[in-house]
């Protein structure tokens, strides 16, 4: 059997889903991920974490790119908040000890909490404003100061043979789309280095299969992922030809309950651990539950039928003091069932049942 090629676009750190996503998508036989990027804030530090957890699987051959450090319209961030679990990153926590370049130190900043929930509209963590731009981010020093995160060893090819070109997220996403047809990226954060992708090649992403946690349709409440950078979910959102989203709506559903999480932890195995300390940083520094939004991604693409999706015709609002970031229906509301141009579609209910008994089995 073929397996299934997927790029993962992920804000690993915060919130305890990607790096399940993560894992779960690493000890998949049926699936091959053949690139990672990272995207929001601190997204260098975001990417050494990635490399931390491929660490466990054995899989630091996968390439990992940075993102910008930004939304789409905002200049880059120089010293962006970095992610709340990045303390596991910190000796005596986590497998790589990262030096910080003068003199040889350990790296310690102090961790982040967040007082943004998903679905909220109070601050959605972030203090800056927008810089709005017509060509929306198409300025020529957008995406090109990233670089693949990487130590010194994996740089000269000593650990996986082969060495990494530089070059920047957006333009990584469009390469691995042109090599690898059939290729499906999942989104797991905010929108901008997609929106990136498709301001470079049009052509090719709006072909690329795009499944992507994002967004609320069944309410009015802006969701955490697009209303963090609107501008680039209205890129996406207007352009794919071949987009899939999983909403607030049904992944609000996937609560981690206690006595599974006490389970894993039995497990006693090295990834297992260090997730559950990702998960202990993260509950102590926000007090919000343990969702997996995220994996949602990853167990459609196992079981297509863990979901029940609906076609739909949306839009991503711009404006307005209380619903920039929403999701706008623009069907036919005078028709009980209106006629949908495209394929744009949007998940509407999910069988918990079936998600958990995948999760449970790779996990």
């Amino acid at each position: 059997m073929e397996k299934i090629k997927i790029l993962i676009d992920t804000d690993l750190g915060d919130d305890t889903d990607d790096a399940a996503a993560l894992m779960l998508a690493l000890s998949c036989p049926e699936l091959e991920i053949v690139g990672i990027t990272t995207v929001f804030k601190d997204t260098k530090k975001r990417a050494e974490m990635v490399w931390d957890l491929l660490r466990f699987y054995g899989k630091e051959d996968i390439q990992v790119s940075v993102g910008k450090q930004g939304a789409l319209n905002q200049v880059e961030e120089e010293n962006a908040e970095e992610p709340i679990q990045y303390e596991l990153l910190r000796p005596g926590e986590g497998t790589i000890r990262r030096k910080a370049e003068n003199g040889g130190e350990d790296v310690r900043d102090e961790k982040h909490g967040r007082d943004e929930k998903y679905g909220q509209d109070e601050k959605y963590g972030r203090d800056e404003k927008y810089t709005r731009d017509e060509k929306y981010g198409q300025d020529e020093k957008y995406g090109q100061d990233e670089k693949y995160i990487r130590d010194e060893k994996h740089a000269r090819g000593e650990e996986t043979g082969r060495e990494n070109t530089a070059a920047g997220a957006a333009e990584f996403i469009v390469k691995m789309a042109k090599e690898h047809p059939g290729l499906v990226i999942l989104g797991m954060g905010p929108m901008t280095n997609l929106a990136l992708a498709f301001l470079k090649d049009v052509r090719t992403m709006k072909k690329t299969k795009i499944i992507a946690m994002g967004g609320a349709f069944l309410s009015s409440r802006p969701e955490w992922n697009i209303i963090c950078d609107p501008e680039a979910a209205a890129v996406v959102v207007n352009h794919s030809e071949n987009l899939t989203m999983m909403g607030l709506d049904v992944t609000r559903y996937l609560k981690v309950g206690q006595e599974r999480l006490e389970k894993w932890k039995k497990k006693q195995i090295p990834q297992m651990d260090y997730f559950l300390r990702g998960v202990e940083i993260f509950c102590r520094a926000t007090g919000f539950p343990v969702t997996f939004h995220d994996v949602l991604l990853v167990v459609y693409l196992l079981h297509p039928e863990v979901v029940t999706l609906k076609k739909g015709n949306f839009a991503v609002e711009l404006s307005g003091q209380m619903t920039r970031g929403t999701m706008v229906d623009r069907s036919d509301y005078y028709e009980i069932d209106p006629e949908i141009d495209g394929n744009f579609q949007y998940a509407v209910s999910v069988d918990t049942d079936l998600f958990f008994e995948t999760v449970d089995r790779y996990f």
